[in-house]
């Protein structure tokens, strides 16, 4: 029997205050509210009946989860001082950034280059996915930062049977370090385009014309 508390598991606590004492009765210190102590402590657990013990365990990540979530695993939390159940374990998810793709809710989102020729001839691409590598088909004249979607191709909704899109972005590679040939070709190009396929260059200096008269 627990000698503070005479086995009752509580204790009375006086409180001084400016109004005058109060008694309340709390939770005993000494047994903890069992009533009894043991006579001879355990070394190991110094009497607490519970040990610390720090386990690996495997965890079922599922598909679509994000970053910030988690997953909740009963029965892996800590034993009960009172002989009830194991608490819960709670595992909080931080998802790591991918050189390639984006995220964007169910979505994903990535940048493909492609030389001025493919965007101005049109023709097909190959394209990474989470499911492997897709071929899509651009238009002729595809203008930078134009964005297609894929169907199906994104990340699936972990609370539905709904999978998200992938978000195709194409960059226009411009070539560099052009040799004499290559710059004489260009200009020459440039030159056979005439006014008609610069509509935006086109309606830009007419736009400015209009702005100085």
């Amino acid at each position: 029997k627990c000698s503070k508390c005479n086995g009752t598991g509580t204790i009375n606590v006086t409180q001084r205050t400016v109004f005058g004492n109060f008694q309340t009765t709390q939770e005993c210190d000494a047994c903890h509210g069992k009533g009894e102590v043991p006579e001879h402590k355990c070394k190991k657990c110094h009497g607490t009946g519970v040990d610390t013990e720090v386990v690996e365990k495997s965890v079922n990540i599922p598909a679509g989860i994000d970053d910030g979530q988690k997953l909740r695993l009963s029965g892996m939390g800590n034993a009960s001082l009172d002989g009830g159940p194991n608490g819960d374990l709670y595992v909080y998810i931080s998802v790591k950034k991918h050189p390639f793709f984006e995220r964007n809710g169910v979505d994903i989102i990535c940048e493909i280059p492609v030389t001025f020729a493919k965007a101005a001839l049109g023709g097909e691409i190959d394209i990474p996915t989470l499911n492997g590598k897709k071929t899509i088909k651009i238009p002729a004249g595809t203008q930078n930062d134009k964005l297609f979607r894929m169907k199906g191709e994104g990340i699936k909704n972990p609370r539905s049977p709904y999978t998200g899109d992938q978000i195709v972005r194409i960059k226009i590679e411009v070539p560099v370090n052009l040799s004499t040939e290559q710059q004489e070709l260009l200009m020459k190009f440039d030159e056979s385009l005439k006014d008609k396929n610069h509509k935006d260059n086109k309606k830009f200096f007419d736009k400015l014309k209009n702005f100085f008269s």
